[in-house]
């Protein structure tokens, strides 16, 4: 019964906009059937529980954003989706599904949500993420 705090898109979470997470992976992923717990600053004072759902869909990610490509001064970026077992491979998302995935998760487009993702954790480059959803 995993627990998911939150520090964005409080009003998406309540009013249920949002109903995905991207999280680094964890060392046990949350499995389809998983209760979900979610909570406002979790670890903090100012902890509030938002709900409880369950986890309906999950797979991994790998991304990486390039945000002055070729010298060209626009960002460009790229997300590839890993099924599990990860060992049997991946494959490239197109914009379209890119831009659900943003969107789903409360953002505005895929280069806001992986520079987010860069000013949490740094480097993408080597870091799997898992999608969450409920």
């Amino acid at each position: 019964m995993p627990s998911l705090g939150f520090t964005v898109f409080k009003e998406k979470l309540l009013d249920r906009s949002k109903r995905q997470t991207i999280r680094k992976l964890r060392k046990r992923p949350i499995k389809v059937g998983d209760k979900l717990y979610l909570f406002w600053k979790l670890r903090t004072k100012q902890c509030e529980r938002l709900g409880e759902a369950i986890c309906t869909e999950t797979f991994f990610i790998k991304a990486v954003l390039f945000e002055n490509f070729l010298d060209s001064g626009k960002p460009a970026y790229r997300i590839d989706r890993y099924e599990e077992p990860l060992s049997l491979g991946c494959r490239t998302l197109v914009e379209r599904e890119c831009n659900d995935l943003a969107v789903r998760d409360g953002f505005e487009n895929p280069v806001e949500m992986l520079r987010l993702l860069t000013q949490k954790h740094g480097d993408l480059s080597n870091i799997i993420f898992q999608v969450i959803r409920w």
